[in-house]
């Protein structure tokens, strides 16, 4: 599949099947890829959010409650993606926890974002997944 440069703004991949797909360059701002296949799909150079320029997806994690996380990484660093928010690190632990703090999914996500912290950590590193 070729989306190379396509403009996918606020376009619903909703479990679409983009296994191998070329995305690259394309602007995904606003799409939804919650559940989306994106088995080595290049999403190099494409435009997610407040105009974040992607290098790809570094990780995924999905909540029992099926919200899905998402772990960009940009040109700029690192950011986390679920449903509509967009966040740093520093501002998605924040945010997590003055909406969620002592409930059990507030605790799943905060081990979302631990995952996620390692990942960020052995990139940094330079180290292979």
């Amino acid at each position: 599949m070729l989306f190379r440069s396509a403009n996918l703004t606020g376009a619903s991949l909703t479990c679409a099947s983009l296994t191998g797909a070329n995305l690259t360059g394309a602007n995904l701002t606003g799409a939804s890829l919650t559940g989306a296949i994106l088995t080595r799909a290049n999403l190099t150079s494409a435009k997610i959010n407040e105009g974040k320029i992607a290098l790809g997806i570094l990780r995924r994690a999905t909540r029992r409650d099926g919200y899905e996380f998402f772990l960009w990484h940009c040109e700029d660093g690192f950011y986390i993606k679920a449903g509509c928010r967009f966040f740093n690190m520093e501002k998605a632990r924040a945010h997590w926890q003055n909406t969620r703090a002592g409930t059990p999914l507030g605790d799943e996500t905060q081990d979302i974002l631990d995952m996620f912290q390692k990942a960020i950590a052995r990139a940094a590193l330079g180290e292979k997944e």
